[in-house]
């Protein structure tokens, strides 16, 4: 799977292995879900961390609608140190 320039808003956590198995449970890795190591751009560092992927067809959906806060963030280029290139697979 590539995402190569794929730009993905959001925010990143730090957690243990207990919440991680839990996270997984509730995102139905490998049925609902797929986890995978990406590289996010920081604005002054790269990170490896595990990003979870949507499996199912998606086509005829509709977009999901960033909230007020969301665009507001990204309008904004040095929220949170995110660069505008965002994830990549790595």
């Amino acid at each position: 799977m590539a995402i190569e320039d794929s730009r993905v808003y959001g925010e990143v956590y730090e957690v243990d292995e207990e919440a991680k198995e839990r996270m997984d449970r509730l995102e139905s890795v490998g049925y609902e879900y797929d986890c995978i190591e990406v590289t996010v751009h920081f604005k002054d560092h790269e990170e490896k961390v595990l990003f979870y992927v949507y499996l199912r067809d998606v086509s005829g959906m509709e977009l999901c609608r960033l909230s007020d806060k969301w665009q507001e963030q990204i309008k904004r280029p040095d929220s949170h140190g995110i660069q505008e290139s965002g994830p990549k697979e790595s």
